[in-house]
C-alpha cells in the first residue's frame, strides 16, 4: 500500500554505497562549477539526483551497480549455501 509513494525512499536506501561513491565523484567533478551554488541548493540537487536514481533502479528492480558487484564478490567467495539448514 505504502511502496509506491514510498519507492524513491525504498530505491535510494537500497542501493547507498553507489550513492555514496556518486557523491563522492560528483563532489570532485563537478566541485568548480558548484562551488558558487548555496549549500542549500547544492544538498537539494543532491536529494532529488538520489530520489530519481533511487526510483529508476527500485522501478527496474535492479541492486545499485555496487552493491551487486559486492553482492557478487561475497556470495563467489563465500561458496554454495548449504540445503536444508
Amino acid at each position: 500500500m505504502l511502496t509506491y509513494p514510498l519507492m524513491p525512499l525504498i530505491g535510494a536506501g537500497s542501493m547507498t554505497l553507489t550513492l555514496y561513491v556518486g557523491h563522492l565523484v560528483a563532489l570532485d567533478v563537478f566541485g568548480s562549477a558548484t562551488a558558487a551554488w548555496p549549500r542549500l541548493g547544492l544538498l537539494i540537487a543532491y536529494w532529488v539526483g538520489c530520489l530519481v536514481a533511487g526510483t529508476v533502479w527500485r522501478g527496474f528492480g535492479w541492486k545499485g551497480p555496487l552493491e551487486w558487484g559486492v553482492s557478487t564478490v561475497a556470495s563467489t567467495l563465500a561458496g554454495p549455501r548449504p540445503q536444508g539448514s
